[in-house]
């Protein structure tokens, strides 16, 4: 996790290579393994008519939140870390689309003020990610004016006079995917 202290309200989970931290629910440290099972077999498990209840619920945003940079921020190169990225990916997007609520929290909660430099480029693959999945697609359009104001805030925080590549791709899949079913402002 980085040092930066990006925290989701209620629920404030780091990743930290090998492990999930969230003092808020009492678990000191979850294994980012144990983190994934258990995104993927609420996903598998959950009725989508069930709402979870707010700890639940804060405790999966977190831990996905936490597992996504986890997956971004990796050695890509190890094998091992491939395997591992491969079914932490699965498990949060099959727990995000069954869960809508799920994916609609944690995009409210991707703070852009409180993130550092370093952060903002992870946020905006986050973003890409799921705009490319088919499986979220609906329910980013549910969300497009979240999806927008995100990336409005991180076009506005970003200081450079030059736009880097990560935030014109970012664009680029938010007009591919969204923009035909929700005006674009920024």
């Amino acid at each position: 996790s980085s040092s930066c202290g990006f925290s989701l309200p209620s629920s404030h989970l780091f990743c930290n290579m090998n492990c999930v931290f969230s003092p808020q629910v009492g678990v000191n440290l979850l294994p980012d393994s144990t983190a994934g099972s258990i995104l993927k077999t609420v996903g598998q498990l959950i009725d989508p008519a069930f709402i979870p209840n707010d700890c639940l619920l804060n405790f999966l945003v977190g831990s996905c939140y936490s597992l996504l940079y986890f997956i971004l921020t990796s050695e890509k190169n190890n094998r091992g870390n491939v395997q591992k990225r491969e079914f932490l990916w699965g498990a949060c997007l099959t727990a995000l689309a069954r869960i809508p609520r799920l994916l609609r929290l944690m995009l409210q909660n991707l703070r852009v003020n409180g993130a550092c430099r370093g952060e903002l480029p992870v946020i905006a693959q986050i973003l890409r990610l799921l705009l490319q999945q088919t499986q979220l697609r609906q329910h980013m359009v549910a969300n497009a004016a979240m999806v927008q104001q995100v990336i409005q805030d991180i076009t506005n925080f970003k200081t450079d006079d030059f736009q880097e590549q990560w935030l014109t791709d970012l664009h680029y899949y938010f007009r591919i995917y969204l923009a035909a079913s929700f005006p674009v402002t920024y």
